[in-house]
C-alpha cells in the first residue's frame, strides 16, 4: 500500500522523523536528492534546475550537486534568496563547489537568461507549504517552461499546485513526471491534477515503509496487497471455509443484475452463493437457486431462514427495482443480523435513513446516489468527495464505496483510494459485478472495509487487463467476470 498524506501530514511526518527518530533535516534532504537521482536516471543531459529558496528548493540544489558530475547542470535560483531556509543555504554552499552554472532569477526581466533548450527541467520551487495564487512573475516563468520540449520533472509536487486546498492555478507547471516524497499527496488522488503531475513515482527516502504508513490512515491499494488481504487457501479446506452469500437481487425487468453479481461472487472465490428472487438464464452452474419470492416476503421460517442464518454475507439491491417488496424486509434483516456483512447496492440505497447501519454494512453509491442519500450537493461531492464520504461513514458508522474516476473507500477512520479505474468500466452491469466481487471477498475475509477496498481494486484490474488485451469498447460486465481469473494471484 502507498500512504497518502495531506500537506499538514507531510509536515508532521518530517517533524516526527526529526524529533522522535533523530533524523536531521539536512540528511532527509540528502536522501530525497539521492532517491530522486536514482529514480530518474538522468545522464549526459543538459539539465536546468529551477530551485526556490525553501526546503523544496534545497532538495533541488542537492539534486544539482549529485547530477553535476555526469550532466551539464544549470541551476536557476528562483526568487529572493535572502529569505532562504537554513538547509537550503547549506546545500547552496555545497553546490558552489561543483562544476555547474548558477543563475539568479529574481524578476521577469531575468527570465530571458534561463536556457529553455535543456533536455530536462527540474522543478523544485514550491513545496507542500505553497498555497494561494501565482503572481505575475511565477505565472510568466511557468508559461515559458510549459512551452518547452524538455522533459519536466517535479520534486515532490509541481509548483503552483496547492495541495493544502486541492486547487491548481491555471499556470501551474506541467510536469511529465513527479517524484513525490514519503507517499502520495491527497490532492494527487484527484485525476484532474494528473495533467500537472504527469506520471507519479513515490520515494520513501530509504526509510522503513511501515514508519511512513504508521503516520497515515489513507492508502492506495497495490497488486502486492492482494495476497495480504485475501487469505491463502491451504490443501485442507472446503467450500464452507470461504463463506456463503445470499444475493437478494434481480427482477423481471432486470434479471441480469442478479446473474452478474452472483456469478462475480463465485468467480472471486466465495464458497457458496445462493441466488433468490428471480431465476435468470445465465447463472453459472455453481450458483445455488432458491425458490423465487413471488410476493417479495422472506419466509423466515422456511428455507430462507436456514440459508440466511448460515450466510456470512447478504448482498441486496442489484436490479431489484425501487418498488420491490424485498426492500421492506431490509430494516428487519439488518437489525436481526448485525454481525453479518451486508453489501447494499443500487435500489437498496434509496431509503438509507430508515436503516440501522453498522460497521459491517457496505454502501456502494455512485456520486448521484450519494448526493441523494447524504443530501450533499453534487458539486460539493465532486470537489470534496473524500471529506464528505468520510464524514458520512463516520456519522452513520458504516463503510462507503463512493464510485468515480477515483473511487473512495472509507469507514470514517481508515480510507483507501482506487486510482486504476478506466472508461471501460462505464458500462451497464459494471456496478453489479463490483457488488458481487466485494460480497465474495467479504465472505472469505470477514472484513468489511478491506474487502471493499480490494474488491474495487480487483474490479478495475480485471477491466484494465481486458482493455490492454483487447479493446475498451468491447468490454462488457460479463467479460469483467471472465477476466477475474486472469488477475488473481496463484
Amino acid at each position: 500500500m502507498i500512504a497518502v498524506h495531506t500537506a499538514q501530514e507531510s509536515k508532521n511526518l518530517d517533524s516526527y522523523l526529526i524529533e522522535k527518530l533523530n533524523y536531521s533535516s539536512i540528511d532527509l534532504m540528502e536522501n530525497a536528492a539521492k532517491s530522486f537521482v536514482e529514480l530518474t536516471q538522468i545522464i549526459n543531459s543538459k539539465v536546468v534546475i529551477l530551485a526556490g529558496y525553501g526546503n523544496n528548493g534545497g532538495d533541488g540544489l542537492a539534486i544539482g550537486r549529485l547530477l553535476s558530475d555526469s550532466n551539464n547542470v544549470i541551476v536557476c535560483l528562483i526568487g529572493d534568496f535572502s529569505k532562504a531556509s537554513t538547509d537550503n543555504l547549506i546545500n547552496l554552499e555545497l553546490l558552489k563547489k561543483c562544476k555547474c552554472k548558477l543563475l539568479s532569477i529574481e524578476s521577469s526581466n531575468d527570465l530571458i537568461n534561463i536556457d529553455l533548450t535543456a533536455d530536462v527541467i527540474i522543478d523544485s520551487i514550491f513545496g507542500v507549504g505553497y498555497s494561494g495564487n501565482l503572481n505575475e512573475f511565477y505565472s510568466e516563468l511557468f508559461k515559458l517552461v510549459n512551452q518547452t520540449k524538455a522533459k519536466k520533472i517535479a520534486v515532490d509536487l509541481p509548483s503552483g499546485l496547492d495541495v493544502k486546498n486541492g486547487i491548481a492555478d491555471p499556470n501551474t507547471l506541467k510536469a511529465d513526471l513527479t517524484i513525490t516524497m514519503f507517499g502520495w499527496k491527497l490532492a494527487f488522488t484527484n485525476k484532474d491534477f494528473w495533467d500537472f503531475t504527469g506520471n507519479i513515482i513515490c520515494s520513501e527516502l530509504y526509510l522503513d515503509s511501515e514508519i511512513i504508513k504508521s503516520q497515515s490512515n489513507k492508502f492506495i491499494i497495490e497488486t502486492e496487497d492482494i495476497r495480504a488481504i485475501l487469505p491463502k487457501r491451504s490443501q485442507n479446506t472446503s467450500k464452507f471455509d470461504f463463506g456463503s452469500i445470499v444475493c437478494l437481487c434481480g427482477s423481471q425487468d432486470m434479471p441480469g443484475a442478479a446473474e452478474l453479481s452472483s456469478n462475480a461472487a463465485i468467480e472471486i472465490g466465495a464458497g457458496l452463493v445462493y441466488a433468490s428472487n428471480y431465476q435468470g438464464k445465465h447463472f453459472v452452474s455453481e450458483v445455488i437457486h432458491l425458490s423465487p419470492i413471488s410476493d417479495g416476503i422472506i419466509d423466515l421460517y422456511g428455507k430462507y431462514e436456514s440459508v440466511i442464518e448460515k450466510a456470512k454475507v447478504i448482498l441486496i439491491g442489484c436490479g431489484l427495482g425501487k418498488n420491490s417488496p424485498l426492500l421492506v424486509e431490509l430494516p428487519s434483516l439488518l437489525e436481526k443480523y448485525p454481525n453479518k456483512i451486508f453489501v447494499l447496492d443500487a435500489d437498496a440505497l434509496q431509503d438509507i435513513h430508515k436503516l440501522k447501519l453498522n460497521s459491517n454494512v457496505i454502501l456502494t453509491p455512485h456520486i448521484y446516489e450519494f448526493a441523494r442519500i447524504s443530501k450533499f450537493a453534487i458539486d460539493d461531492i465532486i470537489m470534496n468527495g473524500f471529506e464528505l464520504s468520510k464524514q458520512f461513514a463516520k456519522e452513520h458508522n458504516c463503510n462507503i464505496v463512493l464510485k468515480g474516476a477515483t473511487t473512495i473507500i472509507t469507514n470514517g477512520e481508515i480510507s483507501y483510494f482506487n486510482i486504476t479505474g478506466n472508461a471501460g468500466l462505464a458500462k451497464a452491469g459494471s456496478g453489479d459485478v463490483l457488488a458481487g466481487i466485494i460480497a465474495g471477498l467479504a465472505s472469505q475475509t470477514g472484513k468489511a472495509i478491506e474487502s471493499a477496498a480490494l474488491g474495487v481494486y480487483l474490479h478495475s484490474l480485471a477491466a484494465d487487463y481486458y482493455v490492454k488485451t483487447y479493446a475498451q469498447e468491447t468490454l462488457t460486465a460479463s467479460k469483467l467476470i471472465t477476466n477475474l481469473k486472469n488477475i488473481l494471484p496463484k
